[in-house]
């Protein structure tokens, strides 16, 4: 029972976690799970092996493994273990056979492997820890055990000298078990698997346990055993190699990893250096292994050496991997190209802190693996294998010549050079090192030229680096710590690796898996940030303006994805001119241009330059130059651009392509205006040519009409345009300015009431000139604001005089700063520095106090202030008196205190007392020793002194304890100013005792604990911080944190001293949680929950918040019960916003999950309950409030009369129990007994309550109110009505009445059922009579509208196709038909361009080669060749095939016969290959080869001729498909179509159907429309909108032209004739109702039957760009289409509907909510009218005369022979493979996209009506029958009749083609050539060339490969050939044979 319990807890924990962390991703992408161990497991760690097959991940344990799907959700997971076993159990388990006791124990996963065997499905294969180490195979799809394994157990007996037991793997939880699937001896797969030695001596099996073996995959029982075995007495021997017997229990050997590589088998291990048992020391070794070598005497192992230059040796491997190199690697590591592997491991040293990653080429392992066979063989008894190894080898001398290879494999066993012990080392130096960090596993990829390896470590992040060469690399993605932590603090387990795509990294810890993806390239915003990252996977995509790894951008050539460096990224090096004054732009009408030198700008694509105008951007087309582009700036008067003080603009001029629509490169350009300069100095002082005209006191562009004599150069001029000649030459830049020199001038002082001459100096003061005004000054005073205006006087260059006037100023205080200004000429100021000049009054500065005077006196001499007659004044002022004031020595009055601060303090002294007044002397010498309180001197601060004003001083203790005295100031005694001695204490502290991190508010109280400066508290010398004011009794301060619980002393201070008193503070260990329940909560909040944990008394006020999506809730006060548990109210949740968004979504029970934190003093770890308690539910789930329905009686009164009273509602439990509801009734309460989902039971009181008044509600009766209270809800519903008391004899009246009247009641009743029931049952027969009637109507009203429908829709046709003729049917050429076809939905190629420059050199002669490429593309046997090599390459992606077929249809459209027989040949190569499948009948279903999609494009050229070319007849298929197209089209637009989503009531596609309940009553509407002075008729709808209406005229108005030869309709403006109104879909008569605005429609504008309209060019619009390269561009312009507006809201919040509201498209109007098949007979009717028009259509396509092209009879030939052939007797086939090829191939693709065909406007419903009438083909052409019902696809409905019909023709078509007479050669070539020559040679096939050697140049390897063996190919020289094709374009490499 508990296990079954366990197993619950586990998928339930599983699926949650695993749910819950999969929601979010960080810019890393990266995902996580949980796999938390089951319970009771004490092994660690808990995880330990990962394999990924299929994008399935398989993780094993401790007792589980897991099945995980690509994005970490659970599909499956089985326990293991624990088991009951012993270790000394011999196998198998199950029986009486063992004897000894057994336990349970943890099954510790050693092997998880993977294998799938051809044709079968995949089996997992799994070795544990129990029974022995015995393995299993399991059901790779549900983990269900298929068997279990123990070997030949019947053969355990003593005379058999081997035995093949299949308990391989270690049996404990350390032993090492490594194991992989290789190929073996014959080329089968077999496992490697090596584990260390966990036998005893009393324990048999484990002796007979291998340390490496080679082991069997199957089949059947052989799984697991030997690969090879001998069991012969004489010579016993099996694959595998054992440690020696005598040494075995001490020399354990630590199997890290292993791997293959080329065809060998490795192992990489850690194990002692020697055999002796003391302490031998670790080095690292890797074992060699030949995979031909049946017995394993190939065995060598050699030290692997990971050690510094310095000789520090990191000699403990932790991971390793193999890999191909990059392209980097490998030639700094001078390796040939693919032919050799390199060898990545982590090392850590000995203390295991330290780690290095260091680089072995595979080819020096295995050459050092030769050297030591060599020393063996050379007698060298060093390598003797028998040091250690059983059956190694004693090397003797031999002179015998081998081979490398040969002593690579002995496939001969010898016995003295078998299994070696080699002592030369293969070495390496460490690329990276890390200090205090343990690498534990390594992953390997390749990227671009880069090689790149993730590294995970102990600490449970992942590190990444680029491994430049075998002595460098490089780590990148530093940054990123917190994004790449998979387990904090947790190690990385070896078993990381990449998925089958390189694309995610799969990495785990001992409890949780991740899924990271490998790079991170979105997050860098700029080309510099991209590549400085150094991510190797990232490059910049450069006409996309993105960072992207290269196969995200769209063309990533060399010079549009640039990688590596960042001196690749494309740049604006240079703008010529830099910037252009605003003057010359306009002059030139902005034609100003500009030469841009722009380092990698791609080729062969447009560009345009954008300015970032105030306005907008402003784009001009781009012009190339040698060195960049050039362009022309705008005209700056036409966009207003402000250039402010500044007087310049730096715009932002970038680079857009048109061919991406991205601007991807910018630089700033600055127009400048000089005019805007207002001084002189910015004028000068800057990078532009501006001139500063000192007398014209302006700053202009040109200086022609200045003063020479004023002029002053920018310090930047450069330009010789002025050619004026001045005298000022060589005055440039702001130095030569006029300006004030604050520095000389300053200080200014200006006494109030007082005339004074000031000196102003500076530099440069010009010269008065002739009728010039001379110098003046102005002092500007700011408040109030007034001028004082002087006279000035120029001495010199330099020198100013200005005379300023007596003036009676207003003064705030005794003096205050004023502006001054300098003026010369006509108001022209003089620059200077924001001078000042003070203006005082001694009278106000001295208020009257001698001693500040005389202060100022001789300290502040610049103001000349004395103190005469009694007050301070102005010196010259007391001239009068001048004898008195200097001979009289008059002292000034006594001092005066006015307050002492703070008037107490400690007896033992320290106080700052600060005292204030008047006369409190002069300097600080005066009062430095005069200064005493209460008799005791206080010592005065010179810093804080003031004079005459404030004196701060330090007071000393007093001597006779605590008294009072005054202050004593200069010998003057002030009595009335007390200070008070105190003797302060501390007497108790509340509460004593707090959670140890501190934050508790404790009140320590006691006496004067107020006096002095201020106290401080400390609990054991930590600071305790006070709160709030102190007071006289009482302190409150919060508790500082402790390290340790326990009591601790707290201390009190003021000022210094310490204060009486010894209080205790006891620390507690923090609050810890338990468990929540529950953890359901209503919106509003109040329900309470329990809270259990520990330590929760020693917290004073705990609180409980919750945290939805980063908003915290407010904080709610919880109740304490006692130590281990409380109470706290759910807090009311902030986000109800989201619970009405998803009421909107009608789920049934709306909820959302916050995560649940407590406040507790200081205590962190209760804030984050997810991180620090993961077991506990801390997620509280919140859920709508519930609803309580009032009382429905008449009143709200409901009469009570003794019964439960019952409250009706709605989700009343959902997050509430019956504890949690409270009722009340008047001012007594209601017990509640139950609570059900829509009830509340609660029994009232007997009698009724008194009636209280609750929130101003009035009864109008005396019943007591009811309310209802959930939480913080009350709900007030009503009032309860007791019944009153009556008499005892009135009580047996009533209960005999009753009776009596209850009889009556049950006979009436019965009465009544059996009329009722009659008059039912005549009522159901006339509903259903009714029924019937309506569903006749229904259908008679549906045939009726049909007919009517289509007989309009006759009329309409007949009038267009009466104008159809060949010439006015608007075809596209063979060109542009062509690129649709092969390239469909792309506007740009590189094969429309000009042939590409290619610049050749002395190596490189690129037109040569393609030259020559072009010739070897006509060699048939290479071609096929290089097909079949590319379709073999994983990485060729489906594009790619799409992308070459297309290619080689451009290249041959013009040699047709070729591309023929290139076709017939891979056709009948995939014929014969969908035979051998098994499944012939899916044959050129999916476009999934080359030759598919060749056959598509073979078709659709060959057929062109057939489409337009018979189009000039009506009864043509070409013809049909467009009067289809027009037919769905006018029967769309006679109804009503929504304009924002689309949707139409005419439609054949149910997802397009307009749904709406409140019926449209629309109106067709004629108007007379003038257009271009034409007038024409045009038919629209009243509830068209404007755009609508313009599309329907403009159909009108250029039916059967061309649509890219008309006006788009938003370049023309629609107007009433009469009013001359302009119509607009949105403007400011548009109605917005509740946030939406509905478009306008012509009703809107009350446009009436016959209206007069007028449809003009709009007067600003440029009319949209044409192709440059023909009408191959003109079907690309998508937003023709009408496309939907976005649904979104836009700016300020209106979202926009037409029709039908978005969001109740079934249920407008609020009324009752009304099926959707209600408006399926619009479907019905649709189809009924178009029906014709499709069954002509269809026929024909179907039709087989003397016009269908002989292609078509030559493919169903083929066929046909092909099935023959291959004796395939089933016709389906035949008739599957003639429909997939030309009818699903050719025509379903025609018939969804006629504007492959014609140039027309295929609007999105239109679209979904003719993806209907193609399915119905499709379905046509199926020979199965497919079953329909109610819940069948509407569209399969909807022609389910027809469907028969149409298959019958499809038989009749291939049956009349098989027997027409077979086409000859002659007559296919001659149609080939036909087709051949309709080409022109529009394409540019030098460029489709470059395009398809880029492919060649990708998997040249491959395909030399492919050529080299096949004897045709190397015949013809064709491998030569390439290679001078390459060396051609490439230039000559090293790896490549020279071909001369």
């Amino acid at each position: 029972m508990e296990r079954k319990w366990i197993l619950m807890m586990w998928v339930c924990s599983l699926v949650l976690l695993g749910a819950k962390l999969l929601h979010g991703e960080n810019v890393y992408s990266k995902q996580e799970v949980n796999l938390l161990p089951a319970m009771g497991s004490k092994t660690t760690p808990f995880l330990n092996h990962m394999v990924i097959h299929d994008n399935l991940i398989y993780i094993s344990g401790v007792n589980r493994i897991f099945k995980l799907s690509f994005n970490l959700s659970v599909l499956a997971n089985v326990s293991t273990g624990p088991q009951n076993d012993s270790a000394l159990c011999d196998l198998p388990p199950t029986g009486d056979r063992c004897m000894h006791k057994k336990s349970l124990r943890d099954n510790v996963n050693k092997v998880l492997l993977i294998h799938e065997k051809k044709g079968e499905l995949p089996f997992l294969i799994t070795c544990g820890s129990i029974f022995q180490g015995a393995c299993e195979t399991r059901l790779s799809n549900s983990l269900q055990l298929n068997r279990k394994y123990y070997g030949q157990l019947d053969s355990m007996r003593s005379d058999l000298p081997i035995q093949d037991v299949y308990a391989i793997a270690a049996d404990t939880e350390n032993g090492s078990t490594v194991a992989y699937i290789a190929p073996g001896t014959k080329g089968n797969d077999v496992i490697y698997i090596a584990s260390t030695y966990t036998g005893s001596n009393d324990r048999l099996i484990r002796q007979n346990i291998p340390a490496i073996s080679m082991r069997k995959l199957g089949p059947g029982d052989e799984i697991f055993s030997y690969n090879n075995i001998d069991t012969s007495p004489i010579t016993p021997r099996a694959s595998s190699v054992s440690i020696k017997a005598s040494i075995r229990t001490t020399f354990l050997v630590n199997y890290v990893t292993g791997f293959t590589s080329g065809n060998y088998s490795y192992f990489v291990t850690t194990q002692p250096n020697s055999q002796s048992k003391e302490n031998p020391n670790t080095i690292t070794k890797i074992i060699h292994l030949c995979q031909q070598d049946e017995w394993l005497t190939s065995y060598v192992d050699l030290p692997l050496v990971c050690k510094k230059e310095s000789g520090k040796v990191f000699n403990k491997v932790t991971s390793a991997r193999v890999i191909q190199p990059a392209l980097i690697l490998q030639k700094n590591m001078m390796l040939q190209p693919g032919a050799e592997e390199v060898l990545v491991a982590t090392f850590t040293d000995d203390n295991e802190k330290n780690s290095a990653v260091c680089v072995f080429g595979m080819g020096e392992v295995r050459r050092r693996v030769v050297a030591n066979v060599r020393l063996c063989r050379k007698g060298n008894s060093s390598a003797n294998g028998d040091r250690y190894i059983e059956g190694g080898s004693e090397c003797r001398f031999s002179d015998k010549m081998e081979s490398d290879e040969s002593l690579l494999c002995f496939k001969v066993r010898s016995r003295s050079f078998t299994r070696i012990a080699g002592i030369l080392p293969a070495e390496a130096q460490p690329v990276l090192t890390y200090k205090n960090t343990t690498l534990t596993s390594i992953a390997l990829s390749t990227t671009t030229d880069f090689t790149v390896a993730f590294l995970g470590t102990n600490h449970g992040d992942i590190k990444k680096i680029v491994i430049n060469s075998n002595l460098s690399a490089t780590e990148y993605d530093q940054d990123l710590r917190t994004d790449l932590t998979i387990d904090e603090g947790s190690s990385i387990n070896k078993d990381m690796q990449l998925d089958a795509s390189n694309q995610y990294l799969l990495t785990m810890s001992d409890k949780k898996v991740a899924q990271l993806r490998v790079e991170n390239c979105q997050r860098h915003s700029s080309c510099y940030d991209c590549l400085s990252s150094q991510d190797p996977y990232c490059g910049w995509c450069t006409l996309e303006n993105r960072c992207t790894v290269r196969g995200a951008c769209s063309n990533p050539d060399v010079d549009r994805w640039a990688y590596g460096q960042v001196g690749n990224c494309i740049t604006i090096m240079d703008i010529s001119p830099p910037s252009a004054s605003a003057s010359v732009v306009i002059k030139l009408n902005g034609s100003l241009i500009v030469h841009l030198s722009i380092l990698k700008l791609p080729r062969m694509t447009n560009y345009s330059c954008v300015f970032a105008l105030d306005t907008g951007p402003w784009s001009v087309p781009a012009e190339r130059w040698s060195y960049g582009l050039t362009c022309q700036t705008p005209n700056v008067t036409n966009f207003g651009l402000l250039f402010g003080e500044a007087g310049h603009r730096d715009i932002k001029l970038s680079i857009n392509s048109t061919e991406t629509g991205k601007l991807f490169v910018s630089k700033n350009f600055t127009f400048y205006n000089c005019g805007a300069f207002k001084s002189c100095s910015p004028c000068t002082d800057n990078r532009w040519s501006c001139d500063w005209c000192i007398y014209e006191n302006k700053c202009l562009f040109n200086s022609g009409n200045c003063d020479t004599l004023g002029i002053i150069v920018s310090r930047n001029e450069t330009d010789d345009d002025n050619s004026t000649k001045y005298s000022g030459e060589g005055r440039r830049g702001p130095n030569h300015c006029p300006r004030v020199d604050r520095n000389k001038t300053e200080p200014v002082y200006i006494p109030n009431e007082k005339a004074k001459p000031i000196t102003i100096q500076g530099f440069n003061f010009p010269e008065r000139r002739p009728g010039m005004k001379g110098y003046r000054c102005e002092i500007q005073i700011r408040d109030p604001p007034s001028v004082v205006r002087a006279h000035c006087d120029r001495l010199d260059s330099e020198i100013i005089r200005c005379h300023i006037p007596q003036n009676s100023y207003t003064f705030k205080t005794g003096k205050f700063r004023a502006d001054l200004k300098i003026f010369f000429g006509n108001n022209t100021e003089v620059e200077n520095d924001a001078t000042q000049v003070t203006i005082y009054s001694c009278m106000k500065l001295g208020n009257g106090d001698c001693s500040y005077c005389k202060y100022m006196q001789h300290y502040e001499i610049q103001l000349d202030c004395a103190w005469c007659q009694g007050t301070c004044e102005y010196r010259e002022f007391c001239a009068d008196t001048r004898a008195k004031l200097w001979s009289s020595g008059d002292s000034c009055p006594p001092p005066e205190i006015q307050t002492i601060n703070p008037n107490n303090g400690p007896k033992l002294g320290g106080t700052r007392v600060t005292l204030t007044g008047f006369n409190l002397g002069t300097e600080f010498k005066d009062i430095q020793n005069n200064v005493s309180i209460a008799g005791v001197p206080c010592k005065p601060i010179r810093e804080l002194y003031r004079p005459s004003q404030r004196i701060v001083c330090v007071i000393g203790a007093s001597e006779h304890g605590d008294k009072t005295g005054g202050v004593t100031v200069l010998t003057y005694v002030f009595n009335k100013v007390k200070f008070h001695y105190l003797s302060p204490s501390i007497e108790k502290v509340t509460p004593a005792h707090g959670p140890k991190s501190g934050g508790s508010l404790i009140t320590i109280t006691g006496l004067h604990l107020n006096a002095g400066n201020g106290i401080s508290i400390s609990i054991n010398n930590r600071t305790c911080q006070i709160v709030g004011v102190v007071g006289q009794r009482s302190v409150t301060c919060t508790t500082p944190s402790s390290l340790q619980t326990g009591d601790e002393m707290i201390r009190a201070s003021i000022d210094g001293n310490d204060i009486y008193g010894s209080l205790m503070f006891r620390y507690y260990d923090d609050p810890t949680i338990k468990s929540i329940s529950p953890v359901r909560s209503f919106v509003s909040g109040g329900r309470n929950i329990t809270v259990i944990g520990t330590n929760f008394t020693c917290i004073q006020r705990p609180r409980m918040f919750t945290i939805f999506e980063s908003r915290r809730s407010k904080e709610c006060d919880c109740y304490i019960f006692n130590s281990t548990m409380m109470k706290c109210p759910t807090p009311h949740m902030n986000s109800a916003d989201e619970l009405e968004r998803l009421n909107r979504l009608k789920r049934s029970t709306q909820q959302l999950s916050a995560e649940i934190g407590f406040i507790m003093d200081n205590v962190l770890s209760v804030q984050n309950l997810s991180r620090n308690f993961p077991g506990v539910a801390s997620s509280l789930e919140y859920f709508s409030d519930p609803q309580v329905y009032n009382f429905t009686e008449q009143g709200s009164v409901k009469e009570f009369k003794g019964e439960v009273l019952i409250i009706r509602g709605k989700g009343l439990n959902v997050a509430a129990s019956k504890e949690d509801v409270t009722v009340m009734i008047g001012e007594k309460m209601c017990n509640v007994t139950n609570l059900a989902e829509n009830e509340i039971y609660c029994t009232p009181p007997t009698t009724q309550p008194q009636t209280i008044q609750r929130n101003g509600v009035i009864s109008h009766s005396n019943a007591p109110q009811v309310i209802v209270k959930i939480g913080n809800r009350e709900y007030q519903i009503g009032f309860l009505a007791y019944e009153l008391p009556t008499s005892e004899g009135s009580m047996i009246v009533y209960i005999i009445i009753g009776v009596v009247a209850i009889v009556v009641v049950i006979i009436l009743a019965v009465i009544l059922f059996t009329w009722f029931y009659h008059r039912q049952k005549t009522r159901s027969r006339r509903e259903f009579r009714k029924m019937q009637i309506q569903l006749d109507s229904l259908e008679s009203n549906v045939r009726n509208e049909c007919r009517q429908a289509f007989a309009e829709l006759q009329t309409d046709m007949t009038d267009l196709t009466n104008d159809l003729d060949a010439s006015k049917k608007p075809f596209y050429s063979f060109e542009s038909y062509t690129f649709n076809v092969l390239f469909p939905g792309m506007l740009d190629h590189v094969i429309l361009h000009p042939p590409m420059q290619k610049n050749g050199n002395i190596d490189r002669h690129p037109d040569i080669g393609i030259a020559h490429f072009s010739q070897l593309l006509q060699n048939k046997h290479f071609l096929l060749l290089l097909i079949r090599t590319l379709e073999r390459q994983k990485s060729f992606s489906i594009r790619d095939k799409s992308n070459v077929a297309s290619l080689l249809m451009i290249l041959y459209q013009n040699n047709m016969e070729y591309a023929t027989e290139i076709l017939k040949t891979l056709l009948s190569d995939l014929i014969e290959k969908s035979v051998d499948s098994k499944h012939p009948k899916l044959m050129l279903r999916r476009t999934e080869s080359v030759v598919e999609k060749l056959l598509a494009n073979w078709l659709s050229l060959c057929l062109y001729k057939y489409l337009v070319e018979e189009s000039n007849f009506p009864d043509s298929a070409g013809s049909s498909l467009y009067i289809l197209y027009k037919a769905i089209k006018v029967q769309v637009e006679k109804g009503p179509i929504d304009h924002v989503t689309c949707d139409a009531r005419y439609s054949l596609s149910e997802d397009r159907l307009l749904r709406t309940e409140c019926k449209l009553e629309v109106e067709m509407l004629n108007l007379n429309v003038e257009f271009e002075g034409k007038r024409y008729k045009c038919r629209v709808l009243d509830c068209d909108t404007i755009t609508q209406a313009k599309e329907k005229m403009l159909d009108t108005i250029f039916r059967n032209f061309a649509y890219s030869q008309r006006p788009l309709a938003v370049e023309l403006d629609l107007e009433l004739s009469n009013s001359g109104r302009m119509m607009l879909d949105e403007d400011n008569t548009t109605i917005k109702v509740d946030g939406w605005k509905q478009l306008n429609t012509l009703q809107h504008y009350k446009v009436l039957d016959h209206s007069e309209m007028v449809l003009t060019h709009h007067q600003n619009c440029r009319t949209m760009p044409r192709s440059p390269n023909g009408s191959v561009h003109s079907m690309g312009f998508q937003h023709r289409d009408a496309a939907p507006i976005a649904r979104n809201e836009n700016e300020v919040g209106t979202k926009i509907w037409h029709l039908v509201k978005q969001h109740d498209d079934s249920n407008n109007g609020g009324g009752l909510k009304m099926s959707s098949e209600i408006y399926l007979t619009r479907l019905l009717a649709t189809k009924g009218t178009l029906k014709q028009y499709i069954d002509d259509f269809f026929e024909m396509v179907l039709k087989v005369d003397s016009t269908m092209p002989p292609v078509i009879k030559y493919l169903f030939d083929m066929m046909d022979q092909a099935a023959h052939h291959y004796n395939i007797t089933d016709p389906d086939v035949v008739h599957t493979w003639k429909c997939n090829s030309l009818l699903l191939r050719f025509w379903v693709n025609i018939i969804k996209n006629p504007n492959f065909v014609y140039d027309i406007q295929k609007p999105s419903i239109v679209d979904s009506c003719l993806s209907v009438v193609a399915q119905t083909f499709m379905d046509s052409c199926s020979t199965s029958e497919h079953r329909l019902g109610k819940d069948s696809p509407s569209n399969k409905l909807l022609f389910a009749k027809d469907i028969p019909k149409y298959r019958k023709w499809v038989e009749k078509y291939f049956s009349d083609i098989q027997a027409m007479p077979a086409v000859s050669d002659q007559d296919l070539n001659a149609y080939l050539a036909d087709v051949s020559r309709m080409s022109t040679g529009h394409f540019t096939k030098q460029n489709a060339l470059y395009e398809l050697y880029n492919y060649v140049q990708k998997y040249n390897n491959e395909i030399n490969e492919s050529l080299e063996l096949d004897g045709f190919a190397s015949a013809q020289q064709l491998p030569a050939k390439l290679g001078h094709v390459i060396t051609a374009m490439e230039g000559p490499s090293r790896y490549m044979p020279d071909y001369v």
